[in-house]
């Protein structure tokens, strides 16, 4: 059963949650806290069925301590919305979210690694560090007993589950972040209709996420390579995003005069590295701001709505729901918890 209200999972839970996936995890505390609690939030682990687990966290780490649990064979898809962590699959090094130097803002970013051997997973938590990913676990036996082999594309994904720890990594599309934010925040179904909710989303994301194995495509639509000194431009222009207040107080003209190009070669560039356009990048921003507000009880959905740029509540609470899966009644209420 997903649980989906503020709560602190401790070291029992998360050796219960690992057992039913079948694995086994190991915290090492160095420091021999007393706080038998180690994250602060959303936390989920569960198996959809044999071969297919799915994994969510959003919330903060309690404490600085090191989990470990023995990996076996497996292809991970990991989608991080927000936060960055240092992991090791045995003595690999792998660092997943993406931060710009101009800004302290993650880009959502997808990554892919297979395993195809036993491996000893590591994760360092440090205090007060925010998570907010979505995890599958996609196990040789699932692929083999999906009916999938001959069919076009196939070879390519098992091709890359025999190559260990090799690491596909890519920016995530619009359509992918509005699958994870439905995962994250799923309707108040009983639990047997919310868990079949769940799966069909995870299987979407799985199938988009494979699709850039077997077509060598990125989880964003155009795949048009970016000189750098362009990349440094949509870095400025996502600074320029974060530092604003007042949607209408921009134009596509005055974000193109202020990194010095012309609004076709902004909104072009923008889009081949975001997946999106310019505003509808912003439209995004915003409306996640609304929704940490109303999950801190800081606005009313009106403010929410004002928050993100809306006028009124109507046209704010469509957009909402569409991006988020829920409505701003719900968050503000939390309906949908439990």
């Amino acid at each position: 059963m997903l649980s989906h209200s503020d709560t602190m999972v401790d070291r029992n839970q998360l050796a219960k949650l690992t057992q039913v996936v079948g694995r086994k995890c190991h915290v090492i505390d160095k420091q021999q806290c007393t706080d038998n609690h180690i994250f602060k939030g959303n936390f989920n682990l569960i198996k959809l069925r044999d071969g297919l687990t799915l994994h969510t966290s959003d919330g903060y780490d309690a404490h600085n301590l090191k989990t470990q649990a023995e990996l076996k064979p497996r292809i991970g898809f990991m989608l991080f919305l927000n936060g960055q962590c240092d992991v090791c699959y045995g003595e690999r090094k792998v660092t997943l979210g993406v931060k710009h130097k101009q800004q302290k803002t993650i880009v959502p970013e997808a990554v892919l690694i297979s395993v195809d051997r036993k491996e000893l997973f590591t994760r360092e938590a440090q205090e007060g560090r925010y998570l907010r990913k979505v995890v599958v676990g996609i196990d040789p036996s699932w692929l083999e007993k999906g009916g999938f082999e001959g069919l076009e594309g196939y070879k390519k994904v098992i091709q890359f589950s025999q190559q260990h720890l090799k690491v596909e990594r890519h920016l995530v599309s619009k359509h992918m972040q509005v699958i994870a934010e439905k995962i994250l925040n799923p309707p108040d179904y009983s639990p047997f209709l919310r868990n079949l909710y769940v799966e069909g989303l995870t299987l979407e994301m799985v199938s988009e996420a494979l699709m850039m194995l077997t077509e060598q495509q990125s989880l964003v639509t155009n795949t048009t390579k970016i000189h750098p000194y362009e990349k440094k431009r949509i870095n400025k222009v996502l600074e320029l995003l974060e530092n604003t207040i007042e949607v209408k107080d921009l134009s596509l003209d005055f974000i193109a005069q202020q990194v010095g190009t012309n609004t076709n070669t902004l909104q072009r560039n923008f889009r081949n590295m975001m997946g999106m356009t310019v505003f509808e990048y912003l439209r995004c921003r915003k409306l996640t701001e609304a929704k940490n507000a109303l999950e801190n009880n800081q606005v009313n959905v009106l403010e929410a709505a004002l928050l993100a740029g809306y006028s009124g509540a109507a046209n704010f609470s469509t957009a909402f729901k569409k991006q988020f899966g829920v409505t701003p009644n719900q968050v503000r209420t939390k309906i949908y918890t439990m």
